[in-house]
């Protein structure tokens, strides 16, 4: 579709947010590691899509957000003034 009216597509992620940490306990640190991993694997995936729909003519980007909501996605779009 983005590509037959010449539009500019924005493929969004939205992500689990980060857990809550309290405390400097032991542990603390390979949790963070371990959510900075996944959230670096979706982004390489967001990245993907987005290369793969360029490779096919679309302008195209990705956006990784950290809240899985539907409001937070549609004020994303509001914000970047996204059409559809």
């Amino acid at each position: 579709m983005a590509k037959t009216y010449n539009a500019k597509l924005l493929i969004i992620h939205a992500s689990a947010p980060d857990p809550d940490f309290v405390g400097y306990e032991a542990g603390q640190q390979s949790l963070r590691d371990e959510r900075s991993k996944i959230l670096y694997t979706e982004n390489q995936i967001l990245n993907d899509y987005s290369e793969l729909a360029k490779r096919k003519g679309v302008d195209a980007s990705g956006l990784l957000i950290q809240e899985p909501n539907i409001e937070l996605i549609l004020e994303e779009c509001d914000k970047l003034k996204e059409d559809l």
